[in-house]
C-alpha cells in the first residue's frame, strides 16, 4: 500500500513524463513512421522551435484528468462530472485548430443521441 505522499509523487512523475514525451514528440504529430524516421533519425532534444520544448493539448488534458481524480478520490461519477466541466471549459477557450491533426476526422463532437446526451446542444456534446 502506498502513502498519500508516494501516490502524489507517482502522479507528479506521470504528469512530468507525459509533458516531456509530449514536448519531444510534438514536432512529429500526425506524421507516419517512415516520415518520422526520415526527418528525425535520432531524437536528441526538442525540435519544434530551437531547443525549447512545448506541450500540446495532450498534456493539458492529462492534467485535467489528474485534477478531476484528485478532487474526487474514490468517487468515479463525481470525477467524470468534474472532468466533463473542465474539458468543456478548456475546449471553449481554445483557438480553432489546436490539437487537430491535418487529415484526421474530427472526434470532438458526439451525436446528440449518444447515451447521456439527450437534448444536449452541440457545444455540450464535446467528446469527453
Amino acid at each position: 500500500m502506498t502513502t498519500a505522499d508516494e501516490a502524489g509523487d507517482r502522479m507528479a512523475g506521470v504528469l512530468l513524463g507525459t509533458a516531456l514525451g509530449d514536448a519531444l514528440g510534438l514536432p512529429m504529430e500526425g506524421m507516419g513512421g517512415a516520415a518520422v524516421q526520415r526527418r528525425f533519425p535520432r531524437i536528441e532534444g526538442f525540435a519544434l522551435l530551437g531547443s525549447t520544448g512545448f506541450c500540446s493539448d495532450d498534456t493539458e488534458q492529462s492534467a485535467l484528468v489528474a485534477q478531476s481524480l484528485a478532487r474526487h478520490p474514490g468517487d468515479r461519477a463525481a470525477a467524470v462530472r468534474a472532468f466533463r466541466r473542465a474539458i468543456l471549459g478548456w475546449f471553449l477557450r481554445l483557438p480553432w485548430g489546436i490539437g487537430r491533426v491535418p487529415g484526421a476526422q474530427s472526434s470532438w463532437w458526439v451525436p446528440a443521441e449518444a447515451p447521456g446526451w439527450q437534448g444536449a446542444t452541440r457545444a455540450q456534446a464535446v467528446v469527453l
